[in-house]
């Protein structure tokens, strides 16, 4: 396994941001397309990539091979797909629409309890990792991550019994957390781990703080801090 790299690059606005987050996975898309023959993007929730996945949709589309990209979630609320806390809807109304409906990778979030959505979401994973023949390499090409005020990233909480786990890739929360407090399944370090790239997008002056201390070497009570990954992460900042 190589060296991890951090970069931090800092932008004028979300705008600004989003659109260097397009060009960095448009720009990731084509080595993993070139060098493994397909794309596993993770995707996150929340407000601030709501334009990313816009831009991705409409000016960056002609640049991404869609046939051959894979998507999958950090993290979901088990709320309906239509919900207006679904993770799914937020990619759906933009971002979706270009993928093979195959080739999304969405949570079973009609399951009976949130224990089985997270083993039917894990067996999704591995099965995905049996058909591209990825054997110990990176799951995921790029993984997309926000960032909370306290610091959590997914669903992974501070102070969270999951942030020591270390043999399931995905996790169940029970019990409803977060904002908004519903119950959730979320990816857990060691996934996210299993990736050529993470790119956290965090916009927002509290943010930026904590940000500051996470990469001075401090801030290890906070799940992002924790955040590793096989090639490079990457702090997309804006106020």
């Amino acid at each position: 396994m190589s060296e991890q790299t951090v970069n931090k690059l800092t932008y004028g606005d979300l705008e600004e941001l989003s659109r260097a987050a397009a060009d960095l996975i448009v720009e990731l898309a084509e080595t993993a397309v070139g060098e493994r023959g397909f794309f596993s993007l993770c995707l996150a929730g929340g407000h601030t990539p709501a334009r990313l996945y816009e831009l991705l949709a409409t000016d960056y589309r002609e640049q991404i091979n869609w046939r051959q990209t894979f998507v999958f979630w950090g993290d979901e609320r088990l709320v309906p797909l239509d919900h207006k806390d679904s993770n799914y809807r937020l990619a759906a109304e933009h971002l979706l629409p270009c993928l093979p409906p195959a080739n999304i990778k969405t949570v079973a979030v009609t399951s009976a309890d949130p224990e089985t959505a997270a083993r039917l979401y894990e067996e999704e994973i591995e099965r995905f990792r049996q058909e591209q023949g990825i054997g110990s390499g990176p799951l995921f090409d790029c993984v997309l991550l926000g960032m909370g005020p306290d610091g959590h990233c997914a669903s992974l909480f501070p102070g969270s019994p999951l942030l020591e786990e270390d043999k399931k890739l995905v996790a169940a929360i029970a019990e409803p957390a977060g904002s908004p407090p519903v119950v959730r399944i979320t990816l857990t370090l060691p996934a996210l781990a299993a990736s050529r790239a993470v790119i956290f997008m965090v916009s927002g002056g509290k943010k930026l703080e904590l940000v500051s201390e996470i990469l001075s070497g401090g801030g290890i009570q906070f799940p992002a801090a924790r955040v590793r990954s096989q090639g490079a992460v990457y702090w997309l900042l804006a106020p």
